[in-house]
């Protein structure tokens, strides 16, 4: 099965990490907006790298080298972050927007999740093809008050295996 070689390929720490992410997605119940119908979980990509800035609220944090890119049926994605302090999780949510370059996507950011609680934002995620090698993925959001969010990653280049749901 998928988890018997995920966890015979990867490090202790990481794996525990990674079912951390899963269950916290699974424990959101993916419906994040609160005018719209719940999304339905398709899969996570677990991407392993450098987390080089964390931004929650203007504060910055020390985050973890691991992110979960999110997709759900309704074409909806998301971008997970850890903070160090093994507490706080923020999620850029938003959708794919047609920008005309096959090597970059833009996700036009609407929410962020911090603890489950939702809060409105405008902003975006720019990254790179996950499969090809290094990636960068950014992501900048302002709320309705004109605090920023802000996460900036950098992939190992390990080419990541899809979990479906």
């Amino acid at each position: 099965t998928y988890f018997l070689r995920f966890f015979s390929r990867r490090c202790y720490v990481r794996k525990i990490l990674i079912l951390f992410f899963l269950f916290f997605v699974a424990q959101l119940g993916m419906s994040i907006a609160e005018d719209k119908e719940k999304s339905v979980l398709k899969t996570i990509l677990p991407l392993e790298g450098q987390c080089n800035t964390l931004l929650i609220s203007d504060t910055p944090f020390p985050c973890k080298g691991l992110v979960m890119q999110s997709n759900y049926d309704d074409d909806k994605m998301g971008f997970y972050f850890a903070a160090e302090d093994g507490k706080t999780i923020i999620t850029f949510s938003g959708y794919p927007s047609d920008n005309g370059e096959q090597s970059l996507t833009v996700l036009d950011l609407y929410v962020v999740i911090i603890s489950e609680k939702l809060i409105n934002v405008k902003g975006g995620c720019v990254f790179e093809d996950l499969f090809s090698g290094v990636a960068k993925i950014q992501c900048v959001a302002k709320d309705d008050n004109g605090a920023f969010y802000r996460s900036d990653f950098l992939s190992d280049g390990q080419r990541p295996e899809y979990i479906e749901f």
